[in-house]
């Protein structure tokens, strides 16, 4: 989401929408083996909304007017593992205090971020009982301010990125560094950093690569470059069916559903962002249970409401 704080002057969507013919086909017995594999039953997934974002329509997709103004959520995705404790999906906007100046007003096609006191996740979760020492796993899709916001407030967890997005962050902010920017070098001395390699994953659905995180079919890293060098998305398998965490790449429903492209100043790799948002629509049309959350709206859940997903107050 963040990427196109750093672009201006541009009205229009991507011109080109090629035919793609090397997504791979469903297994036949993909969906019998979700079932038979997973072995985490009970597993819940809650969502937090840390903040939003206001933006021009046809910033987020070719289906919007540029007179139209969208408002976009910024959660943080929170599983219970029934063995490895805590999970978050991406960490949303830092605390409120801390959103001043360039972090808070680069935004150049809408309102600034609009955080909230109290709204942090780690503020949220500590209001629900779970402390900031609970949390055994961060997964982030990327390294833009609202999905990093508060990575650093969890002492105990294991942070898992993409190598390739970690390192071209890294290389990118060693000469322009700035309050804008999450660095990489700052970051390293206060947390617990794994970085994940999907060169030799194997394809997982339709996607080219998916690493079982736990080893018990749970939770599947999924690589989704596009959006960012190294993007990750997130496939959980819960007890009343499977749902894909996106990221970004997929920023609002529009994205993967109609197949409605943003600015293409907003993709590090336009192809590849293409390229993964028909992905995700073959794996939505595939298996109609599946719920994908993009990265900034919620709406999926008012469409197929789920007793195994709950958004908090």
């Amino acid at each position: 989401m963040a990427a196109l704080l750093c672009w201006t002057g541009c009205a229009s969507a991507p011109d080109f929408k090629p035919r793609l013919k090397d997504i791979r086909p469903l297994p036949k017995f993909f969906l019998q083996e979700i079932v038979t594999r997973s072995q985490a039953a009970g597993l819940k997934l809650r969502i937090y909304k840390t903040g939003s974002v206001t933006v021009a329509g046809d910033v987020l997709s070719d289906l919007k007017s540029s007179n139209s103004r969208v408002r976009l959520d910024i959660p943080a995705f929170v599983l219970r593992h029934p063995t490895r404790g805590v999970v978050l999906f991406d960490a949303g906007l830092p605390a409120a205090a801390a959103m001043s100046g360039a972090r808070q007003s680069a935004n150049e096609f809408g309102e600034p971020f609009e955080p909230q006191a109290g709204l942090d996740l780690a503020s949220q979760l500590e209001r629900e009982g779970i402390g900031p020492g609970e949390v055994r796993w961060i997964i982030l899709s990327h390294l833009h301010w609202d999905h990093v916001g508060r990575v650093d407030a969890f002492p105990n967890a294991t942070v898992m990125v993409d190598r390739r997005e970690w390192e071209a962050q890294k290389e990118m902010t060693a000469n322009n560094s700035g309050p804008e920017q999450f660095d990489p070098a700052a970051m390293e001395p206060n947390i617990r950093l794994r970085l994940v390699d999907f060169s030799s994953a194997p394809a997982y659905g339709v996607f080219d690569h998916g690493l079982d995180l736990f080893s018990d079919g749970s939770m599947f890293l999924l690589e989704l470059s596009g959006h960012t060098p190294g993007s990750m998305g997130l496939w959980v398998n819960l007890d009343a069916g499977p749902a894909l965490l996106a990221g970004d790449a997929s920023w609002i429903l529009d994205n993967h559903q109609d197949l409605a492209l943003p600015l293409r100043q907003s993709m590090h790799a336009p192809l590849q962002y293409w390229r993964k948002l028909n992905m995700l629509k073959q794996m939505q049309d595939a298996v109609p249970q599946l719920i994908i959350f993009p990265g900034h709206d919620l709406m999926p859940l008012k469409l197929q409401p789920r007793p195994d997903i709950s958004l908090a107050p």
